[in-house]
């Protein structure tokens, strides 16, 4: 089994040494989602469906780790809004989790109570582009191309076959550094497949878009559905059922 978080927590100390040295503070961490009294990596390396959200940055302050936040004590002011999946943020990423792992892409479909369970049981990762907190002392492209290949190796670390690139410079940076977008199958302009990894790489608005619930939603997986259309048979992908539902 891999300990995929082990490795990026030695990746981190790494990481977050050459952000001290270029005067960026340190940074903070994200990578699997860990959950309560279950072993993520294990989930993980067995899930047919592994969905990243490539976002930008957190606004929590510097160090904090994001893998944590699903799994919060008590004690913490966080810890209920998170496990109750309030807020538009966590929310919207809880539909869209749904969706991914199910192929379903009618907004109206969805059930709260059901798309909450599977983003609370289901393995997945957050990986923020930009590893200083919410801020501008460092944009998140000039970031982003300082910290190249430290991102890179992250995402070779987790090994998705889902990545959802929530915004402009993380949809651009896994088309160009990731990939080379001529090597890419292009579905349309907002998805791109690897045929050879069986990798599906899809442009999302963030999560804080000033929009519904169902546009922000549909802005990711209204063409998600078209490339299913395409791959109708994409294997063993989508699960009849998530852990526990």
């Amino acid at each position: 089994m891999t300990d995929y978080n082990g490795q990026l927590d030695v990746l981190f100390k790494e990481w977050e040494a050459a952000s001290i040295a270029n005067g960026d503070d340190v940074i903070s961490k994200d990578g699997l989602m860990k959950m309560k009294d279950v072993d993520v990596n294990e989930m993980w390396d067995k899930s047919p469906v592994r969905v990243m959200f490539l976002l930008k940055d957190q606004p929590n302050g510097g160090g904090d780790d994001i893998r944590n936040w699903l799994t919060l004590p008590d004690s913490n002011r966080f810890a209920r809004r998170n496990r109750e999946v309030r807020g538009t943020f966590l929310k919207r990423l809880a539909f869209l989790l749904y969706g991914f792992v199910y192929g379903n892409t009618e907004f109206g479909t969805i059930k709260k109570e059901d798309a909450i369970k599977c983003f609370l049981e289901t393995p997945f990762a957050l990986v923020e582009t930009k590893k200083q907190s919410g801020g501008t002392s460092v944009s998140n492209r000039v970031y982003i191309n300082r910290y190249r290949d430290f991102l890179l190796k992250e995402i070779e670390i987790l090994s998705p076959n889902i990545i959802v690139c929530c915004g402009g410079p993380q949809h651009h940076f896994v088309l160009h550094s990731l990939y080379n977008i001529e090597t890419l199958e292009t579905i349309d302009g907002n998805v791109h497949y690897d045929p050879e990894k069986k990798v599906v790489i899809v442009y999302s608005p963030h999560p804080r878009a000033h929009c519904s619930h169902e546009k922000f939603f549909e802005g990711a997986m209204w063409h998600y559905g078209i490339f299913l259309k395409h791959y109708p048979g994409w294997p063993d992908i989508h699960m009849t059922s998530c852990p526990g539902l």
